[in-house]
């Protein structure tokens, strides 16, 4: 399936995802709930992922898989295999973190997000990314779960969602999660 004809990296949604994500996702509901309750879902979801491919071969967990398309994904990233994903889900989960931290601090980068650069980059080909994972989930929690995560920090730009504040940003850290995990399903569903 190496001759899949997919989207280019960044291109974006389909127009009327792309202005529910611009005019409601951002702007209204990911202003709804709690750090905590934000905080509960990334935990509860990287653990639903970690069990989901827990009995996966090493080969299954690097086998690519062509998946319908899915609500917030781009068409790009539709011939993942598990491997990439949790590599995607961490390279996203990291730099989220790490913006969170700053805008909880008044500061904002001066770096314009390009969806394109959080592609899977092959950082775990031929190894088990399961591990990492596990770690990851652990590690921004670490990081980030003492801070006073509000919505009246800095707004950041982000490519779908517009200006958002440090709490949107992490409601979308742990909704992130979850689209993924509807992937794997799809993954696990086709191997």
């Amino acid at each position: 399936m190496d001759n899949v004809k997919l989207e280019a990296p960044g291109k974006g949604l389909p127009f009327l995802e792309s202005l529910l994500m611009r005019f409601y996702v951002g702007p209204v509901l990911s202003k709804k709930d709690s750090s905590d309750k934000n905080w509960e879902r990334f935990d509860k979801m990287n653990k639903k992922i970690l069990e989901k491919v827990k009995e996966l071969s090493l080969e299954q967990m690097h086998t690519r898989v062509l998946v319908p398309r899915l609500r917030a994904i781009e068409d790009s990233s539709r011939y993942w295999s598990v491997a990439e994903t949790l590599e995607h889900i961490e390279l996203v989960g990291d730099n989220i973190a790490g913006l969170i931290e700053l805008l909880c601090k008044n500061e904002v980068p001066d770096v314009v997000v390009d969806v394109a650069d959080y592609k899977p980059k092959g950082k775990y080909s031929g190894v088990d990314p399961r591990p990492a994972f596990e770690k990851f989930n652990t590690r921004v929690q670490e990081q980030l779960k003492a801070k006073d995560i509000t919505l009246h920090a800095p707004l950041f730009k982000h490519p779908w969602m517009g200006e958002i504040s440090a709490l949107q940003w992490l409601w979308l850290l742990s909704g992130h999660s979850g689209i993924h995990y509807n992937q794997i399903k799809c993954i696990i569903k086709a191997l």
